[in-house]
């Protein structure tokens, strides 16, 4: 798929997620030919166990595949829900990061283990 395409529906996806709820501290996205990273930070505050599973429920409703705990797959995309990972402003962070490129078509393509 070109970047572009995958860029549509990650977007749409995520604007989904959001809905949830939690405090977004800022956002990054590169798209180019074949290759798309976007990710959401959020600030632990407003952040729980609860909203990552909402999240996770979310991304299920819009035919994303489990493949672990806090990493799902749809059409060669990758996301990852990261908790904990680093600091803003002497605050701890949480993230979903989308990743599509070779390596996260592989992965998604792989049986489940």
């Amino acid at each position: 798929m070109r970047g572009a395409d995958v860029m549509q529906f990650i977007e749409s996806d995520l604007a989904e997620v959001l809905q949830n709820g939690g405090n977004v501290i800022d956002r990054t996205s590169r798209v180019q030919l074949h290759h798309v990273v976007y990710s959401v930070r959020f600030k632990d505050e407003g952040w729980s166990a609860a909203l990552r599973d909402r999240n996770i429920a979310t991304l299920r409703k819009l035919d994303w595949v489990q493949r672990a705990p806090a990493v799902l797959c749809k059409m060669g995309a990758q996301v990852t829900i990261g908790e904990g990972e680093s600091m803003y402003r002497g605050q701890g962070t949480n993230s979903v990061s989308f990743k599509y490129d070779a390596s996260s078509v592989k992965q998604c393509a792989a049986p489940a283990g």
